[in-house]
């Protein structure tokens, strides 16, 4: 959970994304416009391919992995930039 003063008028509730700088750390606001992915989407996604039942959730693992992991690579990206 983030405390954010008062006088900000930032409402209860809403969610943030960390980001890590070179001098300390900032929060950027996310809403629900679906411009980040969700788990139900990479499972709707894994459905509407018609994979076999069997290997659903080898599949939704996969691609629930590798958006980790794109995700990572471009913060560091990001905090590799704030560097210079």
């Amino acid at each position: 959970m983030v405390e954010i003063p008062a006088e900000f008028n930032i409402e209860p509730g809403i969610a943030v994304r960390p980001y890590r700088f070179k001098n300390g750390f900032g929060y950027e606001f996310v809403s629900d416009d679906h411009l980040h992915v969700t788990d139900d989407d990479i499972l709707a996604e894994v459905l509407r391919e018609n994979i076999p039942r069997e290997a659903v959730l080898s599949e939704f693992q996969r691609r629930r992995a590798a958006i980790d992991q794109a995700f990572k690579l471009l913060l560091d990206e990001i905090v590799r930039g704030e560097k210079r």
